[in-house]
């Protein structure tokens, strides 16, 4: 564990990547996150595989790692018989 956190802080410290300050904020901008396409229903199971992995990977990115609030949020991305 004090390996990593040497590797860490000499990381953080070098002005090529980080900051060059040992404060834990980053002058790196905020990643905007697009949302998933909708999913109209197509019984293509590529598309289909496709839109889980895209659902998948915008909640994750967007931490929401709860199952219920998943669930909940999932039907925005649907549309027309889906």
């Amino acid at each position: 564990m004090d390996e990593v956190r040497t590797e860490w802080a000499s990381f953080k410290n070098n002005p090529t990547f980080g900051n060059g300050a040992s404060s834990s904020t980053s002058t790196w901008g905020v990643i905007q996150i697009s949302k998933p396409s909708t999913f109209n229903g197509n019984r293509n199971a590529m598309e289909v595989e496709n839109f889980l992995f895209d659902l998948e990977q915008y909640f994750e990115a967007n931490g929401v790692r709860d199952d219920a609030t998943r669930i909940t949020n999932a039907p925005i991305f649907l549309q027309e018989s889906a």
